[in-house]
């Protein structure tokens, strides 16, 4: 769906909030250990999963709130995934059943989805879930007095706009047809609902405990999720342990994981490397030991990492001139050398030739429709009737790997005599900026928390779409985006985004440049350690070898 730019205000917010796994940290140099890190035992590793433990990991801050609806910073993230569960989850490069039984049935026009509930599961407080609760759940979700971060993922039901505009209260799309099955009728096809209720802030909660504590439910949650909240201390840590009645038989294995919160970056490190933290996330370590940690072979096994979804271009605002010149906006695609400014993150980023990161379904290794060539992009500044050159402004927020950028994209734009001049503003300032088309070119990025390309097109290249600071518009990718949205076939579906995705760079829509790999590093004794870009860590999966 096409967002509009209140939700994309926040969702901004949300988006900072969870890239901090995946940006360089700017704390100090931590000291190298005076004696090797602990190493994984050189004993066999036991056959199979064994039971008990405890897994711990810091944070510097604490959740802004552990209600799904309101949630959104990046321990908060992660005590959704450990309190609750829904009826679709992402596995592999799709959404699948979690408590659904099954995929649901869909209509032949691609609006109507019938799930049918598995029997059985219960909430942390020992209740069965039923199928109203999933509509209470949604309804919640969307009810303005709630103010969630995250309802218009749900805007594609029929009704969900008159519950945010304050007209009813009742999602009108949505029928509870008996104790395990729900009907839900959309306002048109959109083959990305499945993904959307694959988000936490759409999985289940019970109408009985937030009437119960209103307001504080974040304070006392509840779902159906493998860890049930035991203590939260602001300032200090949150325990969770093993839900004996999870849903997904024999998991989780360890009996509990303790977030610390308020731990400095070099703190966090040293006490992974004595042995008295478990896990670090990306944002956790520091920028001066990356190289250290990484190079060194000690590490090996401590080190889990993914290509994320998360993307960096420099935006190019499309209607104002010379911008508005095809040739320019193709001559600066050929004139930015990706492969250097990829290297500037430290490893932490890979080379983004076209639209979808390496992690999208849709993304195609082979297509790189603008190499760098700097003589090539002189011609088409040439073509363009500027080869005497031209000056224009790059717009960034105050993020210091966009300071490290704008200045490699500078030195690479006054090779074919482009003079760029950076002006750096708060983020807030900058943001308010793109909104109103104040903008030539900016460093814009994006995090897909949906694995599907309609992330991208439905609220970056739209006609009129809520993120769209290019302000691009095409109608082909408008129609084969509404043609793509309703295509329930998979494989049609990827075919429609690889032919958006070549209008975009042949049109040369704005000029990426690379996309995020998230790293983790985690105690060796941590075993089948799992994590997505979308969510985080998964607790349950993990066991402990003694």
């Amino acid at each position: 769906m096409v967002g509009n730019h209140s939700a994309t205000r926040v969702g901004l917010f949300l988006l900072a909030t969870l890239i901090l796994a995946v940006l360089v940290s700017c704390g100090p140099a931590t000291p190298a250990p005076t004696s090797p890190p602990p190493t994984a035992a050189e004993t066999a590793t036991p056959a199979g999963p064994l039971r008990g433990g405890t897994v711990t990991l810091a944070f510097t801050e604490d959740p802004n709130s552990m209600d799904a609806i309101l949630g959104y910073n990046l321990p908060a993230w992660q005590s959704l995934m450990n309190l609750y569960r829904g009826l679709m989850i992402y596995e592999g490069d799709r959404a699948v059943p979690d408590m659904a039984a099954d995929f649901p049935e869909i209509s032949a026009d691609g609006t109507v989805y019938t799930f049918t509930l598995k029997p059985g599961i219960k909430f942390h407080n020992g209740r069965e879930v039923e199928a109203a609760d999933f509509k209470y759940s949604w309804e919640r979700c969307l009810d303005p007095d709630w103010e969630s971060w995250a309802n218009y993922y749900l805007l594609s039901i029929k009704g969900a706009q008159e519950i945010i505009d304050g007209k009813t209260k009742e999602l009108a799309g949505v029928k509870v047809l008996d104790r395990y099955t729900l009907r839900v009728e959309l306002v048109a096809p959109d083959m990305t609902f499945l993904n959307v209720l694959a988000l936490p802030n759409n999985w289940v909660v019970p109408r009985e405990e937030v009437e119960k504590w209103g307001k504080e439910f974040g304070l006392h949650p509840v779902g159906t999720g493998p860890f049930i909240l035991k203590e939260f201390v602001p300032g200090e840590k949150a325990v969770f342990v093993r839900n004996p009645d999870f849903f997904h038989e024999g998991q989780p294995y360890i009996d509990e994981t303790i977030m610390y919160f308020g731990i400095d970056p070099s703190t966090a490190l040293l006490r992974l490397e004595k042995g008295e933290l478990d896990i670090l996330f990306g944002d956790m370590i520091p920028a001066a030991d990356f190289a250290r940690i990484v190079n060194d072979p000690k590490y090996e096994k401590w080190i889990f990492r993914e290509p994320s979804m998360y993307t960096w271009w420099i935006g190019v605002n499309n209607t104002k001139p010379p911008l508005d010149n095809l040739a320019v906006r193709q001559a600066l695609n050929l004139a930015v050398d990706r492969e250097k400014i990829a290297r500037l993150t430290g490893g932490r980023g890979e080379p983004l030739w076209a639209i979808y990161p390496s992690a999208a379904p849709g993304y195609d290794p082979n297509y790189k429709p603008y190499p760098y060539d700097p003589e090539a992009a002189k011609r088409k500044l040439a073509e363009a009737g500027l080869s005497g050159g031209l000056e224009l402004e790059l717009l960034i927020g105050e993020d210091p790997l966009a300071s490290t950028v704008a200045q490699a994209i500078q030195q690479d734009l006054a090779q074919i005599g482009i003079q760029v001049n950076i002006k750096q503003a708060s983020d807030t300032v900058v943001y308010d900026m793109m909104v109103a088309g104040e903008t030539e070119l900016f460093l814009n990025s994006w995090y897909m928390i949906q694995p599907d390309p309609a992330d991208l097109i439905n609220n970056l290249y739209m006609t009129g779409a809520g993120s769209n600071y290019d302000f691009y518009s095409n109608p082909r990718v408008d129609e084969l985006g509404r043609k793509a949205l309703a295509e329930q076939d998979r494989a049609k579906r990827l075919e429609m985004y690889r032919q958006i995705e070549h209008i975009l760079m042949e049109d040369a829509v704005h000029v990426p440049l690379f996309n995020n790999v998230s790293f983790y590093l985690h105690n060796p004794r941590i075993q089948d350690f799992y994590s997505r870009s979308e969510y985080g860590p998964f607790f349950e999966r993990m066991w402990v070898k003694p």
